[in-house]
């Protein structure tokens, strides 16, 4: 269990290795911060290892937020934030990732360049989160390298500030996938969708798409709240909020 801290948080870099499952669970009610000053990821997952996150806000990292390192390896975030990081906020390079009711931002990582989620011989699941990237305009909000093939994007919102396309990933399958192409208007640095684009905090403010609010069709299965355990609106076939937040 972690705590919030007055401190400024965990400075911490764990490595799990071997065929172990361990979980680091934010208590309830509290916002616990992981930071980590090393050069190597706050919490990587290797030869086996499976872990689940949740409740947890990576900030600040000089490396990565999260790594997976190896074929066997998987990590199940819920209810996290990754951003401010030095590299890549969340890496896969082998294993399973799965992401929901999460911010991944890589909005001011390496001078804007870097994506958000990197994807080598990896498969993932991502569903209901808000992915940002690029103030340097030329990452990507998921890029897949040789790998990515079965996975899956559903309900998720993803902006980028430049050209590249803000999912580079041809072999995952995409369901209520909002770009910026499905707003009315483009998103830009003056948009203010969000409370803190720059610094991961995808709050949606009143500036954001209308269209967001009834771009998802809730189904059976699909979580119930939303990032900050707001409540989404859960009922089969009715139409709400797609990505992390759901304003109140």
């Amino acid at each position: 269990m972690l705590h919030e801290m007055t401190d400024g948080g965990y400075q911490e870099s764990v490595d799990v290795s071997g065929a172990m499952v361990l979980a680091f669970v934010g208590a309830e009610g509290e916002e616990p911060v992981w930071r980590n000053e090393g050069t190597v990821p706050s919490l990587e997952a290797r030869n086996g290892a499976k872990l689940f996150v949740d409740g947890v806000k990576f900030l600040d990292s000089l490396d990565s937020a999260i790594s997976i390192s190896n074929a066997g390896s998987s990590v199940y975030a819920t209810h996290i934030w990754a951003a401010k990081s030095d590299d890549v906020p969340i890496v896969v390079d082998n294993g399973y990732l799965y992401v929901r009711d999460s911010f991944v931002s890589s909005a001011n990582s390496g001078g804007g360049t870097l994506d958000a989620v990197s994807v080598g011989l990896a498969t993932f699941d991502i569903l209901y989160s808000t992915i940002g990237a690029g103030l340097g305009g030329s990452a990507n909000g998921i890029s897949c390298g040789s790998g990515g093939d079965g996975s899956s994007v559903k309900k998720t919102f993803i902006v980028n500030l430049g050209a590249a396309p803000e999912i580079d990933c041809e072999g995952a399958s995409m369901e209520e996938v909002f770009l910026e192409a499905d707003a009315s208007e483009p998103f830009g640095e003056d948009s203010n969708w969000f409370t803190d684009f720059a610094n991961g905090d995808f709050h949606l403010t009143a500036n954001a798409p209308a269209e967001l609010a009834t771009f998802a069709t809730w189904a059976e299965g699909d979580p119930k709240t939303d990032i900050d355990g707001e409540p989404r609106n859960a009922v089969v076939g009715e139409a709400g909020y797609v990505g992390a937040d759901v304003p109140n």
